[in-house]
């Protein structure tokens, strides 16, 4: 039987972010902001005690979890399945040019499904291997959302997740129930 307490956190803001750009898998940095936010959120989180710390392999995730974990002696296991969504030849472009083109064709972008399943596999590995854990997960926002309406079993739901906001969830046998969110904002999709 495993009981994990799994911490999900979205990177820091980079440069890209800012400019309204979506970024899927570039590696794009931290800008000074985003190590900022990382740092300030070292003051909401830093008193838990992680037994363990899994990070996106995308530079901007990294290193949010190098500056939360900084002073602390945990090791940083990069896993693939925390990136964020691949959105093919979309990445770099304007927020809005790419939603419009998805309405239209979202040929080359990955599907929810299949984001879905990466998740669940991340999470049933780590379970096995870690029972009874405390575990810091830094990854992004597409990541976080589909994580919450997966939860939820609800689509209807619009997920903002602000960067540094962090999603905390107890796993028991693979039973995912949130316990608290801060910095992400859930809102009823109108019709």
């Amino acid at each position: 039987m495993s009981n994990i307490s799994l911490y999900f956190v979205r990177h820091g803001q980079t440069d890209y972010n800012k400019q309204g750009r979506v970024q899927g898998h570039l590696q794009i940095p931290l800008n000074e902001t985003g190590r900022s936010q990382a740092k300030d959120l070292v003051d909401q989180i830093g008193t838990i005690q992680f037994d363990h710390c899994y990070s996106s392999d995308l530079i901007r995730a990294k290193e949010t979890a190098e500056i939360i974990l900084k002073d602390l002696a945990i090791e940083i296991i990069e896993d693939e399945r925390l990136r964020e969504r691949n959105l093919g030849k979309h990445e770099g472009t304007p927020i809005e040019e790419y939603l419009a083109y998805k309405k239209i064709d979202d040929t080359g972008i990955e599907k929810n499904s299949d984001m879905s399943k990466r998740i669940k596999h991340f999470i049933a590995d780590i379970s096995i291997k870690h029972p009874n854990a405390t575990i810091l997960v830094v990854s992004h926002g597409g990541l976080i959302k589909r994580l919450i309406l997966d939860i939820k079993n609800d689509e209807s739901i619009d997920v903002i997740v602000d960067n540094t906001a962090f999603l905390h969830l107890r796993s028991e046998n693979n039973n995912l129930e949130i316990q608290k969110m801060n910095g992400i904002e859930l809102k009823k999709i109108s019709l």
